[in-house]
């Protein structure tokens, strides 16, 4: 890249950056859209050499109001993917007399280009390539999306999503090439569609599943897989992880009960996201476990459903504290995690109640391992304050 070095001597704190700035090594110092937070931070990267890419400046400069936003991005294919498991499900069966009529009229090519729709698998990873696209620009606001963006959708179309940024992120960290990557965030996106309409009718249920239910549960690998055939989507990577992504390391799992190598890494990585975010993620009335809780319970199964090498990767990428939950601190403080900390178990805290139970204002940002301000537990977000605007916390990239 063509390095600029640069100074943070006139960066003013709590203004996002418009490009990344990267540490002499190359590593990110800080991303677009991240703010510095405080002064000691603001020292700290002042007294390194920094640098950032021209061209990056050259494009923030030629679309100054238009900067790119994970929320965006996420939000976009929420809604791309509730439209396209909608239609995957039901298709059309008949087609109308105007239909035909307009199929018998011989089109142009270039009318025919223009009618042609994109084929549920183009669909499918285009929405796929918007995640991918998400964690690349910043994968800490992608994670807190999870905890803080789901708004008014249905728990059955925002899971997948949910479940295909943890299983994107973790596949990275596998360093699986990003033709993988894609196959696994189109898998996840696509894993649950066999018991859609399912989901959608028992999300606010308080009684057990019937055994009907239960059947329906079992079933739904099998029938994702067919109905992604019916729709031309035949990568049979893409459609083994669908199916496989119930199977159990010690063969529990449905609906083969499969154990060991006769289940793909990539399943299992499926597997594990979608377990995690169903945990983590309210469901109408369901109040969502917290995800210090989830992760030890992760833990107890990791021996008999999951492949050894997961839960490590997970711990070091997401954390027992992931970015966009609240804690409670040792000074009394509450706030919203922003981001892991240097050391293990830390994370950077952006205060918003104060030790007397004020909401504040003021940007007031806590790294953990110090032990005034330790991590005492996790709270839900309301004690941290009802409306938590991403972009209050981390800029123009998690703008909506």
């Amino acid at each position: 890249m063509p390095r600029v070095s640069c100074s943070l001597a006139n960066t003013v704190i709590g203004k996002p950056m418009r490009w990344n700035v990267y540490r002499e090594d190359g590593s990110v110092a800080l991303k677009t859209g991240e703010c510095i937070t405080n002064e000691q931070l603001l020292a700290q990267l002042t007294a390194q050499k920094l640098f950032y890419d021209d061209e990056d400046a050259l494009a923030a400069a030629k679309n100054p109001h238009n900067a790119p936003s994970v929320v965006r991005l996420i939000n976009q294919a929420n809604k791309l993917l509730r439209e396209t498991l909608t239609d995957i499900q039901n298709p059309l069966t008949e087609k109308t007399e105007e239909a035909k009529e307009t199929e018998a009229s011989s089109p142009t090519p270039e009318e025919a280009e223009e009618e042609q729709e994109e084929s549920a698998e183009e669909r499918i990873t285009g929405i796929a390539q918007l995640i991918y696209d998400a964690l690349k620009l910043n994968s800490e606001i992608a994670i807190a999306t999870i905890f803080l963006n789901q708004g008014a959708m249905r728990y059955a179309h925002h899971h997948p999503v949910n479940c295909a940024i943890i299983a994107g992120l973790m596949a990275q960290a596998l360093e699986q090439t990003p033709e993988e990557i894609m196959t696994i965030l189109s898998a996840a996106l696509t894993a649950n569609i066999g018991m859609l309409k399912l989901q959608l009718k028992v999300s606010n249920k308080t009684t057990p599943l019937t055994p009907a239910e239960m059947a329906a549960v079992r079933a739904h690998p099998v029938l994702g897989v067919e109905m992604l055939r019916k729709v031309d989507i035949n990568n049979e990577a893409w459609l083994s992880y669908v199916l496989n992504h119930h199977e159990n390391e010690d063969g529990s799992g449905y609906p083969s009960g499969k154990k060991g190598d006769e289940i793909p890494l990539n399943a299992n990585i499926i597997s594990f996201a979608e377990r995690y975010c169903a945990r983590v993620t309210s469901r109408g009335e369901h109040r969502p476990a917290l995800p210090a809780d989830t992760v030890s319970a992760l833990f107890l199964e990791k021996q008999t459903h999951f492949k050894p090498q997961l839960a490590p990767h997970f711990i070091k990428l997401i954390g027992i504290h992931p970015p966009g939950i609240a804690v409670l601190l040792k000074s009394g403080e509450i706030g919203i995690v922003l981001k892991q900390g240097t050391a293990p178990g830390a994370a950077a805290v952006r205060v918003t109640i104060s030790p007397s139970g004020m909401s504040t204002e003021k940007i007031i940002v806590r790294e953990t391992q110090d032990s005034k301000f330790n991590i005492v537990k996790q709270v839900y977000k309301d004690m941290a304050g009802v409306n938590v605007q991403m972009s209050k916390f981390w800029g123009t990239t998690a703008a909506i």
